[in-house]
C-alpha cells in the first residue's frame, strides 16, 4: 500500500450509499452496487499523499468519502474532488497510459477500486456498465455544447475512399467499424457488430433528424459529409470514418444537433437497442464502447479544464 494510505473501516451499507450518490436515484441495482462495494477498499489518506503520478498507467480509482483530492496533468489542474466524486475513471477507463498526478488536498477517507474488478462486475451486471456509458456520454454533449462555434469538431475531415456506391460486405463492414470505433474486440464480436449494422444511403441535402428527436440510432460515416447545427449557434460537419450522433444515443438523450447530408451519404447505423443487447451479451464488445466514450470524454476536460474547479459525476 501507498505510505500515507492505510486502511479504514466503512461499512458495507456506507460504502453501498456512497456508490449510489455518484449514479443517482435512477441508477444501477443494489445487487450491483454491493457487488461493486465488495471489492473496494475503504482508506484513510493523509494530506499530501501523492497517489498516482503522470507518466505511469492508471489502474485505480478512488470515490472520494470525504476530504478532497486533486488531480492535475502538464501542470493543469484536471478537477478538485470532494465528497460523492470519483478520481481517476477516466484515466483508468479510457485505458491511457500518460496517467495523471493525485494528491490529497486534505486528510480524505475514499473507497479504492481497481479498474479489472471494476470490469468484473461490469461483466456480471449489465446495468451498471450501461449506466457508466450514459454518463460518460451525457458528460461529453454537455461540454461539446459549451465549446463555441464548433462544439470541439475542429478537426480535418477525411477524404471521401475511391471504393464506388456498391453495397459493402461482411468484411468491408468490420474494417469500417473496426477504425471508426477504434476497436480491440475479438474478430466473432466484430462481426456480430458488422452483421447488426444496416447499410444506409442518404442524398445529399437531406434531414437525417431534428434537434430534440428521439435518439434511436447512430450513423458510422463511410462516404459524404454530415452537416450539424444547432439552435444555440453551434454548426460543425462530419466525413468518412466519424461517428454521428453516438453520444445522444448512448446517453438515452435526445438529439442535441440538426443533422443534414451535405453531400451523398453512405452510413452504417446501429440501433440503440441491438447496440445494447450486442454489449449485454459480448463484454469485450460493451468494454470497448466503454473505453472510447472514457476517452472523448477525457480529451474534452483537458481542453477546457481551465479554471480550478472542474466537477464531473465520474471524476478525471
Amino acid at each position: 500500500m501507498i505510505a500515507g494510505v492505510e486502511p479504514f473501516e466503512v461499512g458495507r451499507i456506507e460504502r453501498i450509499h456512497a456508490l449510489r450518490s455518484l449514479f443517482g436515484s435512477g441508477g444501477p441495482s443494489t445487487a450491483a452496487l454491493a457487488a461493486m462495494a465488495a471489492v473496494a477498499v475503504a482508506v484513510r489518506i493523509r494530506k499530501g499523499t501523492v497517489l498516482a503520478q503522470e507518466g505511469e498507467p492508471a489502474t485505480t480509482l478512488w470515490v472520494v468519502v470525504e476530504g478532497e483530492l486533486l488531480a492535475m496533468r502538464a501542470g493543469k489542474l484536471l478537477g478538485s474532488y470532494g465528497p460523492r466524486h470519483v478520481v481517476g475513471s477516466l484515466a483508468a477507463l479510457s485505458r491511457d497510459p500518460r496517467g495523471f498526478r493525485c494528491t490529497a488536498a486534505e486528510d480524505t477517507i475514499a473507497l479504492q477500486l481497481r479498474a479489472d474488478d471494476m470490469y468484473e462486475v461490469f461483466e456480471d451486471h449489465f446495468g451498471m456498465l450501461q449506466t457508466v456509458m450514459e454518463a460518460l456520454a451525457r458528460g461529453s454533449i454537455e461540454i461539446r455544447r459549451g465549446i463555441k462555434p464548433n462544439a470541439g469538431y475542429d478537426g480535418a475531415l477525411a477524404p471521401d475512399p475511391e471504393s464506388g456506391t456498391e453495397t459493402l460486405d461482411l468484411v468491408e463492414r468490420m474494417l469500417v467499424l473496426r477504425k471508426s470505433l477504434a476497436m480491440h474486440t475479438h474478430i466473432d464480436e466484430l462481426a456480430e457488430l458488422a452483421r447488426a449494422a444496416q447499410e444506409v444511403h442518404y442524398l445529399a441535402e437531406t434531414s437525417l433528424w431534428q434537434e430534440e428527436d428521439r435518439a434511436t440510432h447512430l450513423l458510422v460515416l463511410v462516404s459524404g459529409t454530415v452537416r450539424a447545427l444547432s439552435k444555440d449557434g453551434l454548426q460543425f460537419k462530419f466525413g468518412p470514418g466519424d461517428l454521428v450522433g453516438g453520444l445522444d444515443m448512448v446517453a438515452g438523450a435526445p438529439r442535441w444537433y440538426e443533422a443534414i447530408s451535405e453531400r451523398d451519404v453512405i452510413a452504417l447505423s446501429i440501433d440503440r437497442e441491438t447496440l445494447l443487447d450486442l454489449c449485454e451479451d459480448q463484454a469485450e464488445l460493451g468494454f470497448d464502447f466503454l473505453h472510447l466514450l472514457a476517452e472523448i470524454l477525457l480529451s474534452l476536460h483537458e481542453r477546457t479544464a481551465t479554471e480550478p474547479e472542474l466537477s464531473a459525476s465520474l471524476g478525471t
